[in-house]
């Protein structure tokens, strides 16, 4: 039995380690991804490939850890910011804990040749505390969940039923607060956010589910509409300039394109601005709790760093991971 980790830039990868890593992703997530999905999500980024460490046991791939690089302004500077995403080692693998550590250390070593030297990840609830104790990575900060109800009926009464009336009601009550936010011209700026030009937009939003929104002729926003559980609930991914007067309209446009598709709009992050309607959920209600974490390389300035890992710094949403 030989294992061997070895990292790769997306652009070395034969045929058949993407068969290999779309099959053991699936395996491990139970996911139906295509080669294709990969393709797209690793290679439609700003440096046009993404970084692999890869567990090898015997030639056959049996875990990964993926970096993506992105741009950032990072006070006031272009700076490229690595999204670390689908980390994994297939079952029976898994006896050296620190393997995937491993792994992990060998695609930022490989990435970091790119002058990428920042990292950020969102990791589930059963990764985080491997990768705060045993990798460290560092907390940037909880995410909060905002929700604006749009099938009062079905989340609350468990009605269908009344699905008509519940979706009047929150379209008459959204118009009301876009009309209330309509000159109200406060928007968020913080020091550290995704960097967008139309390029990088169409990298970024590259699959078709992903839903444009125009809100004047300067702002827009993106949306996805994901099923969980029972609930159909459209995610709102990012909006180009943060406000309480795009947020209301952005919620507005939704229900007006989506009607009864949707039971829940939701939004991910810490907004400053947010306007009335969008209801912050209380924490036992969230259905995971979201940990932005994230890694420096050791010989940064103390301040930098510091400064990297303070959410306050932060413009975050849905749109700076993977997860949806």
């Amino acid at each position: 039995m030989s294992y061997k980790i070895i990292s790769k830039f997306s652009t070395e990868l034969s045929d058949n380690d993407w068969l290999q890593i779309r099959e053991s992703f699936n395996l491990v997530f139970n996911k139906d991804m295509s080669v294709q999905f990969f393709k797209k999500k690793y290679t439609d980024c700003y440096l046009g490939y993404s970084t692999h460490g890869i567990l090898y046991h015997d030639n056959k791939i049996v875990g990964c850890f993926t970096i993506i690089p992105r741009e950032y302004s990072f006070f006031n500077k272009i700076e490229t910011i690595g999204l670390a995403c689908d980390a994994y080692i297939l079952k029976g693998f898994r006896q050296d804990e620190l393997i995937l550590r491993k792994i992990s250390e060998s695609a930022i070593l490989k990435i970091s040749s790119k002058n990428v030297n920042k990292f950020i990840s969102l990791p589930n609830p059963d990764a985080y505390k491997y990768w705060k104790y045993l990798s460290n990575w560092k907390d940037i900060g909880e995410l909060n969940y905002y929700a604006y109800p749009v099938n009062l009926s079905k989340i609350i009464f468990k009605k269908l039923n009344l699905s008509y009336i519940s979706l009047i009601i929150s379209c008459v009550v959204s118009y009301v607060f876009k009309l209330i936010y309509s000159f109200s011209n406060k928007s968020e700026t913080k020091n550290i956010f995704i960097k967008f030009d139309n390029y990088s937009i169409n990298h970024r939003f590259n699959l078709n589910d992903y839903k444009f929104v125009s809100l004047n002729k300067l702002d827009w926003g993106y949306y996805r509409v994901n099923k969980e559980g029972d609930l159909n609930v459209a995610y709102i991914i990012h909006v180009n300039c943060l406000s309480k007067k795009n947020l209301a309209n952005m919620i507005n446009k939704i229900i007006k394109q989506n009607g009864k598709k949707i039971d829940i709009i939701m939004y991910i992050g810490n907004p400053i601005y947010k306007p009335f309607n969008l209801f912050k959920v209380p924490k036992k209600m969230y259905p995971r709790k979201l940990i932005f974490t994230g890694l420096c390389e050791i010989n940064k300035s103390h301040k930098e760093n510091s400064d990297f890992l303070s959410l306050n710094n932060w413009e975050v949403s849905l749109v700076n991971f993977d997860n949806r």
